[in-house]
């Protein structure tokens, strides 16, 4: 018969000392894909752009209108 701690897989017990060991790690490792990420953004941002040729039209309220007319100002 299972108990409720068999169906909960619980992690294991540990001291304080223990704990705070395990989290500092774990938030060296949380840091460095975090920084990971960072850098693979910033890749992204500087990819060059694409001039765009071709005259998109898009349906408004308004009507027919082109990619340009979509924003004010």
């Amino acid at each position: 018969m299972s108990t409720t701690n068999d169906i909960l897989n619980h992690p294991r017990i540990a001291s304080r000392t223990d704990w705070l060991e395990s989290r500092l790690a774990l938030l060296e490792r949380e840091k460095a894909i975090t920084r990971e990420r960072d850098r693979l953004n910033q890749a992204r941002r500087e990819l060059p752009m694409v001039r765009i040729e071709q005259d998109y039209v898009f349906q408004s309220p308004e009507g027919p209108k082109a990619l340009a007319e979509l924003f004010a100002g």
